[in-house]
Parts: structure tokens; C-alpha cells; sequence
């Protein structure tokens, strides 16, 4: 599992599976400003992707793709409730 994404007042957990070696995580500031020290926001958006910077270090994962290679990459979401 690479992130859990919870929803404590539902109740719902969706967790993120991925063969990707790194998440980007985006948030939309939250419309009501005092929620924004709770880590309460509107929206939420990941990105499953190579580590940055990995052309100029190895250890992180291959990024090229080359004339005539085919890479796939898989990424996967498991939605319950608890």
C-alpha cells in the first residue's frame, strides 16, 4: 500500500496501490480558513509517479523510455468502509 486516504467522519478509508516507487499529493485550501491547521481541506488529489530527480540518481527508479520500449505501470484503489 503506498497511501491510505481516511474519512473520519464517514467513515471511509480508500487506500492507494501502486508498482510506482512515488506519490504527489495536491490539496485545495479549505473554503473555511479555520480548518486549515486541522489538515481539513476541500479536495484532495494524488499522483502516483517516479521519484524526482531520478535521471541523476539511478537508485530511484528508471524514467527513459526509449524508441520502441513499452513500460506499464499500474496504480489501484481499494474504497471501504470501517
Amino acid at each position: 500500500m503506498v497511501a491510505r486516504l481516511t474519512n473520519m467522519e464517514d467513515n471511509i478509508n480508500i487506500d492507494i496501490f501502486s508498482n510506482r516507487n512515488g506519490l504527489i499529493v495536491f490539496t485545495a485550501d479549505p473554503i473555511d480558513v479555520a480548518n486549515h491547521d486541522k489538515g481539513i481541506y476541500n479536495a484532495v488529489a494524488t499522483e502516483a509517479q517516479t521519484v524526482s530527480d531520478s535521471l541523476h540518481h539511478p537508485d530511484f527508479g528508471d524514467i527513459r523510455l526509449y524508441d520502441g520500449q513499452e513500460k506499464n505501470y499500474e496504480i489501484k484503489y481499494k474504497v471501504s468502509i470501517v
